[in-house]
């Protein structure tokens, strides 16, 4: 996606949607232990209970600091929705997590040097209406690669229909309800023009018309 109107600061109460690729646009994810790295780091970070390292010494909580909402992980990229609680929540998380990341990509395949194409981008999302249209562009990623959205395990589509749960992930922004649950799988799930929307709304996530891009975390 293209860069443009980057600010330097994150707004407490916003919503972020985060995004960033391999290098040289290579699968930062190249088996099903690789999705599970990642995912176990946000637990780590974001679980309610302090995690330690093999050292026993405890590592940081993010939890008060920033909230995971939706995510989905693909071969080459991968997809995060935040709720932003204290300014400096999403890069710290984001420093910790993908520096983890690229220490265990790199040791496993053998290799040095960066992992992702650059720091991660999010842009802010103004709306509750537009919320709900980033988390399904998010969650339909999977049919780029010709998968099924419901049934692909490495996006949190499944926890929002109560398949699956987490307290590293806080679906509550979107639904809280059983009602609600179905209503949104339904919409993410909506077979008119679903690919082509999904494609509208990546163009809106590269040139925001009131929204800003932000600039932050590490490769």
């Amino acid at each position: 996606m293209p860069t443009r109107n980057i600010v330097k600061e994150y707004g407490e109460g916003e919503y972020y949607h985060a995004y960033n690729r391999g290098v040289a646009k290579m699968d930062i994810f190249r088996d099903d232990e690789d999705y599970a790295a990642l995912l176990n780091l946000f637990k780590r970070y974001l679980s309610p209970e302090v995690a330690k390292d093999a050292k026993r010494c405890t590592l940081p909580n993010y939890r008060s600091s920033v909230d995971l909402v939706a995510y989905c992980l693909m071969p080459n990229h991968y997809h995060l929705l935040f709720y932003l609680k204290e300014k400096q929540g999403i890069e710290k998380l984001m420093r910790s997590v993908m520096t983890a990341y690229s220490g265990y990509f790199n040791k496993k395949y053998d290799r040095v040097g960066s992992v992702f194409q650059n720091h991660f981008l999010a842009s802010r999302i103004p709306t509750d209406a537009y919320l709900w249209q980033v988390s399904r562009y998010i969650h339909l990623n999977p049919l780029d690669i010709g998968r099924a959205p419901l049934t692909y395990s490495f996006s949190s589509l499944q926890y929002y229909r109560g398949d699956k749960t987490a307290d590293w992930l806080t679906v509550s922004h979107l639904v809280e309800t059983q009602d609600e649950r179905m209503r949104y799988v339904a919409f993410v799930l909506d077979d008119k023009d679903r690919h082509n929307e999904a494609n509208s709304i990546k163009w809106l996530l590269a040139n925001p018309i009131t929204d800003d891009l932000l600039r932050g975390g590490t490769s």
